[in-house]
């Protein structure tokens, strides 16, 4: 018999869940075997001393969770906190309307722009419209036909190749054969 399979019998023995056919089968082995016995015994022991210790005496009283306080607690904390946090945006909104306030009304500010009055005069002819270029190549910086052009420029003539010899070496241009 393995010692995990010993050791669950001789506790269900010494907890009172044997059947007594089994029980009477792990007596008589327990007779041919005395260190089996002894280490029984030590269950058996052990097990007497866990039921006097859980058993003695009248069961402690616990005091209750002062779940009430804490929330209690925690609650004026919490407005605490809430009322400085509405305090402290008041203030900032105070100050924020006295800064454009004093933006707004100063008029001796270093940064603040000098508009002059304006003077309206009358011009009977039209201002000349400036001359329509006609489309070229080059018209507009997103043009196809310039993308078009400097891709052809690019591009290598008909009868050249790339010539790679090794990774580790840079490719070169060479003639097709």
């Amino acid at each position: 018999m393995d010692s995990t399979t010993l050791e669950r019998l001789l506790m269900d023995r010494a907890l009172g869940q044997l059947s007594p056919d089994t029980e009477a089968l792990l007596a008589a082995w327990l007779a041919e075997h005395p260190a089996a016995r002894t280490l029984g015994e030590e269950i058996e022991l052990t097990v007497a001393a866990a039921r006097n210790t859980l058993t003695a005496g009248p069961a402690i009283p616990v005091p209750s969770f002062p779940a009430a306080e804490i929330v209690r607690r925690a609650g004026r904390s919490w407005s605490m906190w809430r009322m400085a946090g509405k305090a402290a945006s008041l203030a900032a909104c105070v100050l924020l309307g006295i800064g454009l306030h004093a933006l707004w009304n100063s008029e001796a500010s270093p940064h603040a722009p000098h508009i002059e009055p304006l003077q309206l005069v009358e011009n009977s002819a039209p201002a000349p419209l400036p001359p329509v270029a006609a489309p070229s190549p080059e018209s507009g910086f997103w043009s196809a036909n310039r993308l078009r052009e400097q891709v052809r420029q690019r591009r290598p003539e008909r009868g050249t190749r790339v010539i790679w010899d090794s990774p580790l070496s840079m490719p070169r241009l060479g003639d097709a054969t």
